[in-house]
């Protein structure tokens, strides 16, 4: 629920011309998004190892794990999302959905032409999602420097954001 945090605290917060505020919330968002991912795919690893045991074949084992990792690729579009629009660089985000979804329906209409299978398939759909949300990342990145929030500061996203959680679980997020 990030992309909810900074929908409503970054727009605050710019509004109040609170500029470090405004970064310490879209780092620590996208921070949080990463790491509750990463907590997702050890689970699933985890659960996948079991399955593995139960007769689960080693292949489809691995296309599920490969499958996973789009997860942690696409932890953070929400957030982005939301950042271009507090930013108001909607055409960004168009731009971005469009040239990605044009080019996941080539290469499937191309796996599906030249006859590969589902492991081509998968493997093909986990490294576009992983550009997509790459190209999403450093976009969204971008509006933040070409925007008002130049304040973005990894190094202690975390700590920083402390102060601002509290908020959020009040207000639900």
């Amino acid at each position: 629920r990030g992309g909810d945090a900074v929908v409503a605290f970054v727009g605050a917060a710019i509004g109040r011309k609170d500029y470090d505020e405004a970064g310490r919330i879209i780092s620590g968002c996208l921070m949080v998004d990463l790491l509750s991912a990463l907590i997702v795919y050890a689970l699933l690893c985890t659960i996948t190892a079991s399955l593995s045991f139960c007769g689960l074949r080693i292949d489809e084992v691995g296309l599920f794990l490969v499958y996973g990792l789009s997860i942690v690729f696409s932890s953070t579009n929400f957030t982005c999302e939301a950042i271009f629009r507090v930013l108001d660089k909607t055409a960004w985000l168009f731009w971005n959905a469009f040239f990605f979804g044009l080019l996941k329906a080539i290469a499937m209409l191309t796996l599906l032409l030249l006859g590969y299978g589902l492991a081509a398939v998968v493997v093909t759909l986990v490294t576009l999602t992983a550009l997509n949300c790459a190209g999403l990342l450093f976009l969204a990145l971008r509006a933040c420097r070409v925007g008002v929030v130049h304040s973005l500061r990894w190094r202690n996203a975390l700590s920083q954001f402390q102060g601002s959680y509290k908020s959020f679980i009040l207000h639900g997020y």
